[in-house]
C-alpha cells in the first residue's frame, strides 16, 4: 500500500511492504570513501529509536555557504513483517544547523519550543510513532527536488534514555561526485564511486566493517557487566518501488589470544540486535571467547543459495554497561542501585566494495 498526502506545506509518503523487510562544489573529483567527519550529499542515521524508554535527537547541518534542501526518509522496521516509510523535506540556510526529537518532530513556527524546536525553522518534520525502530536518510536535492551532489550535509544522532544517560554517534555521509557520468534516472543513486570507477556517482560502501568491543556478558568489575548492540543497514533501498534491501553478513571474530571464531546471519531491511542474540551469537560472548575483548569483522557475502548480487552494509554499535550493588545506599550515593550507562560509536569501514555493472548498492528515491 502506498499513500501520498500534503499536510501544511509538507509532502509525506508512507508505504507498507509485507515481506522482508560543500561548499557549493567539491574541490576535487578524487574518489571519496563514506565519512563521518565531512559533509556529504546523503547522510544516513542507522539507528533511530522511540520506544517509550529511549528517544533520538536528530542533528543535521548545512556545512556550505549556499542554502540547501534535503529529501528525508524515515524507515520504520519496528513492525514485524512490514516495512513502513515516511518522507519529508527540510530547508537550511547557509551554515545552518538544526535539530528535532524523533518522538515530537518539528512544527512550522519560530516559537516551537514545546517540541524542542529552537533555532531557524527547517520546515515541518513529522514525529515517529511510539515503538519506532529504524533509520533516517536525508538526500541533498535542488529546487526541483532532484538529487544534487554538492556535499553540504552533516549529521549526528543522540540516543537519550529515561535515566538521563545519552549516547551519540555521527551520521554516515556519502560523498557525491560532481563529475559523475550522467545517469538516465537522476533519482537512482548508485554507490559506485571508487578509484577504479572515477565516473561513479556516490561513495561506495565499505568492503567490510570492523568492530572492536567487549565480549558480550563480560564483567569489567565485580558488579559490572556489559553487552553490545549492533545496528546494520543494507546499502540498497528502492523508495520509489518500495523494495527494502537484504543481504547476508559473514562474521569473523578474534579474541585477545588471536583465536578465530566465525558465524553468519541475514540482514533484512534493518538489523538491531544484541551480539549474543544474533544467529551463532555465542561466538561473540565471554563464555565462548574466553577473553574480555574481541575484534570482529563484518562483510556482506553471497547467500548460501548462490545469490549473485549481494549488497553492502553500514552501521553503528552501542555498548551497555550495567552496574548492580546489593548493599543499601546512603543519601546521595549511587551504591545500592541498578544503573546502566551507554556509549555509541561508528563502525570502521575498510576498503570499498567492488563496482558491478549495473550497480548493486544504490538508493532509488521516490519521484515528486
Amino acid at each position: 500500500m502506498r499513500k501520498m498526502q500534503r499536510n501544511g506545506g509538507l509532502w509525506t509518503l508512507s508505504a507498507t511492504v509485507l515481506g522482508m523487510c560543500v561548499a557549493a562544489s567539491v574541490a576535487s573529483a578524487a574518489p571519496q570513501d563514506m565519512t563521518t567527519e565531512q559533509g556529504g550529499s546523503v547522510v544516513v542515521y542507522p539507528k533511530v529509536i522511540w520506544d517509550g524508554s529511549r528517544d533520538t535527537i536528530i542533528q543535521i547541518a548545512n556545512t556550505g555557504n549556499m542554502p540547501v534542501s534535503a529529501h528525508c526518509y524515515y524507515v520504520d522496521a519496528g513492525i514485524s513483517g512490514q516495512w513502513i516509510e515516511t518522507d519529508f523535506y527540510i530547508y537550511l540556510t547557509r551554515q545552518q544547523p538544526t535539530h528535532w526529537v524523533a518522538s515530537k518532530g518539528r512544527r512550522v513556527g519560530w516559537d516551537d519550543f514545546e517540541s524542542d524546536g529552537a533555532g531557524f525553522d527547517p520546515g515541518l518534520v513529522p514525529p515517529v510513532r511510539l515503538g519506532f525502530e529504524g533509520e533516517l536518510k536525508c538526500v541533498q536535492v535542488d529546487d526541483n527536488e532532484v538529487p544534487l551532489r554538492a556535499n553540504q550535509l552533516k549529521g549526528e544522532a543522540i540516543l537519550r534514555y529515561q535515566n538521563g544517560d545519552v549516547s551519540k554517534y555521527n551520521a554516515v555521509a556519502l560523498r557525491g561526485n560532481p563529475d559523475a557520468t550522467a545517469h538516465s534516472n537522476p533519482y537512482q543513486l548508485d554507490l559506485n564511486w571508487t578509484a577504479a570507477n572515477p565516473g561513479g556517482q556516490y561513495s561506495a560502501c565499505p568492503n567490510e566493517l570492523v568492530l572492536a568491543h567487549a565480549a558480550d556478558g563480560a564483567k569489567e568489575l565485580s558488579n559490572t557487566h556489559t553487552h553490545t548492540e549492533l545496528t546494520l543497514v543494507p546499502c540498497f533501498e528502492d523508495f520509489e518501488n518500495q523494495i527494502p534491501g537484504t543481504t547476508t553478513v559473514d562474521v569473523k571474530v578474534w579474541n585477545e589470544f588471536e583465536q578465530p571464531f566465525s558465524t553468519s546471519f541475514p540482514v533484512d531491511c534493518w538489523l538491531n540486535e544484541r551480539l549474543s542474540d544474533l544467529p551463532g551469537g555465542s561466538a561473540l560472548t565471554y563464555g565462548d571467547l574466553g577473553t574480555m575483548g574481541a575484534h570482529t569483522q563484518l562483510k556482506a557475502v553471497p547467500a548460501s543459495g548462490g545469490q549473485a548480487q549481494y549488497v553492502g552494509i553500514i552501521g553503528v554499535a552501542e555498548q551497555y554497561y550495567h552496574y548492580s550493588e546489593a548493599a543499601p545506599a546512603t543519601v546521595g550515593d549511587t551504591l545500592g542501585k541498578n544503573t546502566t550507562g551507554h556509549a555509541a560509536w561508528n563502525l570502521v569501514g575498510v576498503g570499498t566494495r567492488p563496482v558491478t555493472n549495473p550497480s548493486v548498492d544504490q538508493f532509488i528515491l521516490s519521484q515528486p
